[in-house]
């Protein structure tokens, strides 16, 4: 059974940037090029798109992924519908 059969959503690709300055650009998945100085190479790694219907995970543990930082509160409304009193 695949993760979006069981109501999950699909995974994140990776992606690259370049930032230089204020300045942050796409990298195309194959690219020779010269870096400039000071520039930050940026590499987000792919994301699993969780198994399930999200809206019926335990609000306990929604809290704790807030809590730890994996998920912020804005995710938290988006995906599970709404965002535990941080106060438990």
């Amino acid at each position: 059974m695949s993760a979006a059969s069981a109501g999950g959503a699909p995974g994140g690709r990776s992606r690259n940037f370049i930032e230089v300055g204020n300045s942050r650009e796409p990298l195309p998945g194959k690219v020779t090029m010269t870096v400039p100085h000071n520039a930050v190479i940026v590499h987000e790694q792919a994301g699993a798109g969780g198994f399930g219907d999200p809206t019926l995970r335990d609000p306990a543990l929604v809290r704790e992924d807030i809590l730890d930082g994996k998920i912020s509160e804005a995710f938290a409304r988006r995906y599970y519908g709404a965002v535990p009193d941080p106060k438990g």
